[in-house]
């Protein structure tokens, strides 16, 4: 189990500001973020180009 807790604060005309942040989570955080990002690059698949599908968009692809 990874646990990260980190406290900051900030001073803002006088007054003390302060943020907390709390992960608990089987993976470390950095694991978690870099499975999103790959996640995002993998969603993508393509499409074929087609006759048919230029048809709306009135281009024509010729064949060699």
């Amino acid at each position: 189990m990874y646990t990260f807790f980190q406290t900051h604060s900030t001073i803002i005309r006088g007054i003390t500001y302060v943020t907390a942040s709390y992960y608990s989570k089987e993976k470390p955080v950095f694991d978690r973020i870099g499975n999103l990002i790959l996640n995002d690059y993998q969603a993508y698949k393509d499409t074929e180009i087609t006759n048919e599908s230029l048809v709306d968009s009135d281009i024509d692809k010729e064949d060699d």
